[in-house]
């Protein structure tokens, strides 16, 4: 077996760092992989190089940056023997393996250095996570990247427990944290009326954020409470966002407009995305992306093959009726090339979905008035803070106290123009209420991205051509719990058919349920 460390780059300057990268042969098994190991190109080139002289080497070999790459090195060695005894000879897990083994080394070390490996600081610990799952150096539990809407909510985790700190608490440590702390914690969202789906949210990233800090040894053994002490209180039905989904009329009038030819560009390629995914069941990170090479044949038949972006879960979605009808239009690819990173990449945003579709089901409300539905639905704590500066800018304007060009003048009329948006003028609200005082929001306005695949399972389960398997099968969902979530067919028609059934069987002698009940 050969293991050998090669230095790439050649560039010359003095301060220009690399990472080495690993060649490794055994038997009739050879290739090459960049490793995390990273060193001074000039330094290390000066010690490695060809004809390099013994002093030079041991010199940089007992530098501050020698012996960590050394103790790299034979990490990496270990891994790659390790593996390939166990009859591994794949480059990209071997290269996994390195990376883990690294990291996990890298972070004790980051922690003794800094004291510490039981005094590690919360806040920068969570910094230094949003950095690395940015980067891709830290995966799931799946071993997959994180997306964009988990990192968001590990930051908007990390700004919620800075508050709470406070300056005088803001290098608190997690050997630090008592059931006290929690607790007031959890509080401390309630009473600023953050959302119950989000206090959800927000506590299970502190939880996994404690998990692993745990893992790589940053909490002391005594302290294995920490783990428990966050209460996750599983969110009320009226205390998360009202979740829709659209009726088989309104998705007819929209793809209707679709076919119309009056779309300019951008809206038509929002709307075909969408009803992508409407057709398809799928989530805005895998419908977005359908392009041809997902396209397979089998037994005659076609179907797109996807590997799920979430949960890196194969589907097959047959490729039939107005899905292909939808992506033929677009020469069956939803994604572009990007002149930059020359990378494919979706032609619609999810900012730019979400946008788009507010727009164009707002128009569509004017010949489809069920999109101009009030639903109640609680607001986000965004809003309600937003409403609250409302009302106080709004007193102090009265009394003139608000000057053309200030700060707040500009909030104020900011306001003013969520108010008129939302037909509130005249009133103390940017958000309209039913007599019982409750939010209420027309139904376009709480469309987004993830309403596509809302609409698409709903739509399946009130067609019944499907069986709620076959229906999965599709979808991707593995739990039926997480997959019942996205039933929003109308509950009281449901009771109704449920009854009229068994009213229909009455009459039928053998029927045991009818009979009983």
């Amino acid at each position: 077996m050969a293991i050998n460390f090669e230095l790439r780059s050649t560039s010359k300057s003095k301060t220009a760092s690399a990472y080495l990268y690993i060649k490794v042969r055994e038997g009739g098994v050879s290739f090459r992989f960049r490793s995390p190991i990273e060193v001074s190109v000039y330094e290390y080139g000066r010690a490695y190089r060809k004809g390099a002289s013994r002093m030079a080497l041991n010199s940089y070999n007992s530098s501050a940056e020698g012996l960590r790459v050394s103790k790299e090195k034979e990490t990496a060695r270990e891994q790659i023997t390790l593996a390939l005894s166990e009859g591994v000879t794949d480059c990209e897990t071997i290269s996994k393996r390195v990376q883990d083994a690294l990291f996990l080394n890298d972070a004790r070390q980051t922690a003794k250095d800094a004291a510490q490996l039981m005094e590690s600081r919360i806040i920068p610990f969570i910094d230094d996570f949003v950095v690395r799952a940015k980067e891709g150096s830290v995966k799931t539990a799946r071993k997959s990247d994180y997306t964009n809407s988990t990192i968001t909510y590990y930051m908007t985790t990390r700004r919620y427990l800075s508050e709470y700190f406070g300056e005088d608490r803001k290098d608190i440590t997690f050997n630090e944290l008592t059931g006290y702390l929690a607790d007031g914690f959890v509080k401390y969202l309630e009473d600023n009326n953050i959302m119950r789906g989000t206090i959800f949210h927000v506590l299970n990233c502190v939880t996994a954020i404690c998990r692993r800090a745990w893992n790589l040894g940053l909490i002391a053994p005594e302290k294995v409470g920490v783990l428990s002490l966050w209460k996750i209180p599983s969110p009320k039905e009226d205390e998360v966002k009202t979740e829709v989904a659209l009726t088989k009329d309104e998705v007819e009038a929209l793809w209707s407009l679709s076919c119309s030819g009056d779309l300019g560009a951008k809206d038509q390629m929002v709307v075909d995305v969408f009803l992508g995914g409407v057709y398809s069941m799928q989530r805005f990170s895998d419908y977005s992306r359908f392009s041809k090479d997902m396209i397979q044949e089998i037994d005659g038949r076609k179907f797109l093959h996807i590997k799920q972006d979430k949960t890196e879960n194969y589907v097959d979605v047959p490729l039939l009726g107005r899905l292909n009808e939808v992506l033929r239009r677009h020469d069956y690819s939803f994604v572009k090339m990007d002149v930059k990173t020359r990378e494919w990449v979706p032609k619609v945003s999810y900012d730019v979905m979400t946008k788009h579709l507010k727009k164009i089901l707002h128009a569509l409300s004017a010949s489809v008035p069920s999109l101009g539905q009030a639903y109640v639905t609680p607001l986000t704590s965004k809003e309600q803070r937003m409403e609250k500066e409302f009302l106080v800018l709004s007193k102090k304007n009265e009394k003139g106290q608000i000057k053309i060009g200030s700060l707040e003048y500009g909030t104020y009329r900011r306001c003013v123009r969520i108010q008129v948006a939302n037909g509130c003028m005249g009133t103390a609200y940017l958000y309209q209420r039913n007599g019982k005082g409750e939010t209420i929001k027309e139904k376009w306005t709480l469309a987004a991205s993830h309403l596509a695949r809302r609409t698409g399972i709903t739509l399946a389960l009130e067609e019944g051509i499907l069986t709620d398997d076959q229906i999965r099968k599709i979808s991707g969902h593995k739990t039926l719990h997480s997959f019942k979530k996205y039933d929003k067919r109308d509950k009281k028609k449901q009771l109704d058919n449920i009854f009229d059934a068994l009213q229909a069987a009455q009459n039928t002698a053998n029927n045991t349920l009818s009979v009983a009940m």
